[in-house]
């Protein structure tokens, strides 16, 4: 019993790292899709990136002291800090975010219009790749999930019988 305990975690310690590293992988693509793109492709991307930081700097420094504590608010949802921000934007600060909507929108036209047929199915194979791991991901919830499920069927005497027990049972 001991060496099927063992070889339990050992195996759900194995996953668990495994699904660290492809984590921590996932999180760090760009580098790799970088290296898929040409210069001028890296060029675009880089002045995307920059106009993104630039635009949420000068739209953070706009907002108000009210706008401010809505974002620290911790009794709101994600959804409902969302909704009172934008009930709360000045015009100017709408225009601010809707332009900033639109030279996004420029910059990932042209890099989308500038990738080569080859460069598209390295990235499709990639996503499969990250696709394929979310399917494994879901895989051991569910695994984690029904052990969960037996754990308290045993605790609550449904168990399975195995006879693996040192019960005293009485017959």
């Amino acid at each position: 019993m001991k060496k099927i305990k063992l070889i339990t975690v050992l195996f759900v310690g194995l996953i668990v790292g495994i699904a660290t590293v492809k984590a921590q992988k996932k999180d760090n693509i760009e580098p790799v899709a970088i290296e898929n793109l040409s210069t001028e492709q890296q060029k675009l991307m880089l002045k995307q990136k920059q106009l993104i930081k630039q635009n949420r700097e000068t739209f953070k420094a706009s907002l108000t002291s009210k706008q401010l504590s809505i974002l620290e608010n911790t009794t709101l949802s994600k959804k409902e800090k969302q909704n009172a921000l934008m009930v709360s934007l000045s015009k100017q600060q709408q225009l601010m975010l809707k332009t900033q909507r639109e030279n996004i929108k420029v910059v990932k036209d042209k890099l989308r219009n500038s990738i080569t047929t080859e460069q598209r199915q390295q990235i499709r194979a990639r996503l499969r790749v990250d696709n394929n791991f979310q399917n494994n991901k879901e895989l051991r919830e569910r695994m984690k999930e029904r052990r969960k499920e037996r754990i308290k069927d045993i605790k609550k005497g449904n168990g399975t019988g195995s006879g693996g027990g040192k019960g005293t049972g009485s017959n």
